[in-house]
């Protein structure tokens, strides 16, 4: 258990962390002892407050091994560092980053060689703060910015257990403060719809400025991890499946015409991994 640790890393007391947690110093310092358990719905909560991972509050070694060949291997806990302004043909949409995220844009961009718009291992991958995994085609790519946080505010997004838990809206299962959080988020969004689209659907622009969205099931998911991975069979101009019933309906995009496609974090790569 490393809870002393995380709630120093953000700068709580004891007791600032109890009144968070609505709970006691007595008991917070308890928990830091292991002179009582956490339940699963406070190990939740913890994570939500100290902005942790549950792996990085147990103490436990992230088993990512699976997904150590996907080009989002490094999502997960990180650092915020600040706004990444993507600037396309259909104008600039602004993500909340952390540190990791930060790292693999500047290695891509000082990468040596010019970009090849007509090879597809050239789509620009990242992942932004608020659930979203990126993919943007490098032909309507006008470029990008990275500003820290000290520069500008970032836009505001959640801690992944929000994103996660609001999959079951309005049946939420969480307790606490990710579900006062869940609450808080789904207050400031449109309506149900949205929060469909935020942790449960793919968003794919196209080059006239349209967007179409559609679920994300696990054949639609290997879709786009080969995509992300440059695989052959996923070429610049490919017509890709996008979403599907059964033998009823299949729908496809041409890729040579989709500027980017935005992916739900935690959905993905729950999907990937099984």
């Amino acid at each position: 258990m490393k809870l002393k640790e995380l709630r120093s890393r953000i700068g709580l007391t004891q007791k600032q962390l109890a009144e968070q947690m609505e709970t006691t110093q007595q008991t917070i310092a308890r928990w830091e002892t292991g002179k009582t358990i956490l339940n699963v719905d406070q190990i939740r909560d913890l994570c939500v407050v100290l902005e942790c991972t549950a792996d990085e509050l147990l103490g436990w070694e992230t088993g990512a091994e699976d997904l150590l060949s996907s080009p989002f291997a490094s999502v997960g806990s990180e650092g915020a560092y600040g706004t990444l302004h993507i600037k396309t043909t259909c104008g600039t949409r602004e993500y909340p980053i952390g540190l990791n995220a930060r790292k693999a844009l500047l290695s891509h961009a000082e990468a040596t060689g010019p970009i090849n718009a007509n090879d597809s291992s050239d789509w620009l991958s990242t992942w932004s703060l608020n659930n979203r995994l990126l993919l943007i085609n490098p032909t309507y790519l006008r470029g990008f910015q990275l500003i820290s946080d000290d520069v500008e505010a970032m836009p505001k997004f959640e801690h992944p257990e929000v994103y996660r838990a609001l999959e079951d809206w309005p049946n939420i299962k969480a307790e606490g403060k990710t579900w006062e959080q869940c609450q808080n988020l789904v207050s400031r969004l449109e309506d149900e719809e949205a929060v469909s689209r935020l942790v449960s659907e793919v968003r794919i622009t196209y080059d006239d400025g349209t967007d179409e969205w559609c679920l994300l099931s696990d054949k639609t998911a290997t879709t786009w991890f080969e995509l992300g991975m440059a695989s052959p069979s996923v070429g610049q101009n490919s017509f890709v499946k996008i979403d599907e019933e059964g033998h009823e309906m299949a729908a496809f995009a041409n890729l040579g015409r989709v500027v980017m496609i935005e992916i739900p974090t935690d959905l993905y790569l729950r999907l990937i991994s099984d």
